[in-house]
């Protein structure tokens, strides 16, 4: 809704997860327009977990067959779990998280019958209601069975200002590239690892701006691109996309 917004020239500036398209720079090109894009942060697609789950690591195979239908189980994944069927839970059908999954774990598979999203029913939200993100921990939190898809910023501990630490509402799973998920080989979605490209549901997110002579679109911009709106990223959960990140290695 977004992107139609700006191509149809109704907002000058959007957060997004994809560059425009040919056809869409097209659209602007003929409305004299020019598209500035702009990195502002790496985000992780964090999995999450009921609490009392206790299978915290998966690869992104078994995310695959999860997606898809082909696993539907808690048993497939471990013989010795108690759950009974996957319930997965997504914050909107029109997400860019689903896009995500659909393209990039999926390779273009359609999504199985078990993927809801939370939202479904509801899809324009006001400032004072909850929203689709925090509606899926929600579901997650009280439901043992659930597996839940969010952007890592909803899952971030604001206490804890290292940001090495998530939510106790809900579990974060830790995925692996591997054909098998141990301790050593999944990582979770934390800055570092999203700095070091170890954790595999990684994303960048774009601003876009069609108003690039200067005006309050513009001087936001700048503002998110430089130091102190690299440190807001920061501060939620997310990699900055611009400032260079300073990493120590302790032995």
């Amino acid at each position: 809704e977004a992107y139609d917004l700006l191509l149809k020239d109704s907002v000058q500036l959007l957060f997004g997860t994809r560059e425009l398209t040919a056809n869409e720079l097209q659209i602007l090109k003929e409305r004299k327009q020019r598209a500035r894009t702009q990195i502002f942060a790496i985000d992780g697609i964090a999995l999450i977990v009921n609490n009392a789950n206790t299978d915290s690591l998966i690869t992104v195979n078994d995310i695959r067959k999860i997606m898809t239908g082909e696993i539907r189980s808690w048993k497939e994944l471990n013989p010795n779990s108690k759950l009974g069927d996957i319930e997965i839970s997504f914050d909107s059908p029109n997400s860019s998280i689903v896009r995500y999954i659909k393209d990039s774990i999926c390779n273009g598979q359609p999504l199985g019958a078990n993927v809801k999203a939370r939202s479904a029913n509801q899809l324009s939200y006001d400032l004072d209601s909850i929203t689709p993100n925090k509606k899926v921990i929600d579901f997650v939190a009280s439901n043992p069975n659930a597996l839940g898809v969010v952007g890592v910023n909803w899952v971030s501990n604001p206490n804890d200002s290292l940001k090495l630490s998530f939510t106790n509402k809900v579990q974060v799973m830790a995925v692996s590239r591997d054909t098998k998920a141990f301790r050593d080989n999944s990582y979770k979605p934390l800055p570092y690892q999203l700095a070091l490209k170890k954790y595999p549901l990684r994303r960048e997110l774009y601003i876009i701006i069609t108003d690039v002579q200067g005006g309050l679109p513009s001087g936001f911009v700048k503002f998110a691109a430089g130091d102190q709106g690299q440190r807001i990223v920061l501060r939620s959960g997310l990699l900055p996309g611009i400032n260079p990140t300073r990493l120590v290695r302790i032995n």
